[in-house]
């Protein structure tokens, strides 16, 4: 993900998709950043969504995926709590969703 892409067709999908669970309960995201991002962008990339950012760590071909992720499982340093997981206030029982 980058910042001089913002608004673009993904992230219109990404907020409709986000807008469309919403009544599952609040959502996280984990943009994945392949780039620098200013805080000032990651703030406003959160407000675009209406979810939290949790990590806007820059992702690269080197990093160890495994310490990239592992803000999605627990609370994150002030360094990655800045991007896709969810964090839901209870679980949802998928079998109760009505395919139309």
């Amino acid at each position: 993900m980058r910042e001089r892409y913002f608004g673009d067709s993904y992230d219109i999908v990404k907020q409709s998709l986000l807008r469309w669970l919403r009544p599952f309960g609040p959502w996280s995201v984990h943009p994945m950043f392949t780039e620098f991002a200013s805080d000032g962008f990651v703030s406003d990339f959160g407000k675009f969504l209406d979810a939290k950012v949790v990590c806007a760590d820059v992702l690269t071909s080197s990093t160890d995926r495994s310490a990239y992720l592992s803000c999605t499982h627990s609370t994150c340093s002030s360094t990655q709590t800045r991007g896709f997981a969810r964090r839901v206030s209870e679980e949802v029982d998928l079998r109760n969703i009505v395919r139309r």
